[in-house]
C-alpha cells in the first residue's frame, strides 16, 4: 500500500525558517530564530542525533555502521550537511560496493573511489543488475548467518526460567 503523504518539509537556513506544505495546499512557515536559545540548542542536538543516527540505520554490522557514521561526521566537520560522507555512505551502499567488488573482481578501495562519483540513479541501476542483486543477497545471507551463530552461541550460555 502506498504511503499517504501528509506534508512535505523544507528548511531555509538563510531565512532561519522551516516550511511545511500540507497535502490540503496550506503552508506553515516556522521561524526557528524566534525560539528561545535553549530550545534552538535542543533542536540542534536533536538534529545531530538524528543525522548521525540515520547514517547507520539498518546496518548489518558494527564495522559498516561505524564507517558510515564516521564518513558523515567528517562531512559535517567540513561544513557539508547534505553529503553522506566519503566513506560507506550507509550500510546499503557498503553492501552494494561489496557486491560490485565481488562481481567485478576490483578491490573494495577502487570500487569505493568510483562510488564517490556515482549518482543515486547510477547506484539504483547497479542494484537492478541481476549479477549485483545475486551478490547482494549472498552478502546479506552471510551476515544473517553470522548474526544467527552469535545468537546461538549466546543462547547456549543462557540459564534460568524465561517466565
Amino acid at each position: 500500500m502506498a504511503r499517504n503523504r501528509i506534508a512535505t518539509k523544507a528548511a531555509d537556513t538563510d531565512k532561519g525558517t522551516v516550511t511545511f506544505k500540507w497535502a490540503d495546499g496550506q503552508t506553515s512557515e516556522v521561524n526557528v530564530d524566534e525560539w528561545p536559545e535553549v530550545v534552538q540548542r535542543s533542536a540542534m542536538f536533536h538534529g545531530a542525533l538524528q543525522k548521525l543516527g540515520d547514517t547507520y540505520a539498518g546496518a548489518d554490522d558494527v564495522e559498516s555502521a561505524r564507517e558510515a557514521f564516521n564518513a558523515t561526521l567528517d562531512a559535517l566537520k567540513e561544513g557539508d550537511w547534505n553529503r553522506r560522507g566519503t566513506g560507506a555512505g550507509g550500510p546499503q551502499t557498503t553492501q552494494l560496493m561489496e557486491a560490485v567488488s565481488a562481481v567485478t573482481g576490483k578491490d573494495l578501495d577502487t570500487v569505493r573511489e568510483r562510488f564517490q562519483t556515482l549518482t543515486d540513479d547510477e547506484k539504483k541501476a547497479l542494484r537492478k543488475d541481476a549479477r549485483i542483486a545475486l551478490a547482494l543477497e549472498k552478502i546479506k545471507a552471510a551476515r544473517a548467518r553470522e548474526r544467527m551463530k552469535a545468537l546461538a552461541d549466546a543462547a547456549k550460555n543462557e540459564t534460568g526460567d524465561l517466565i
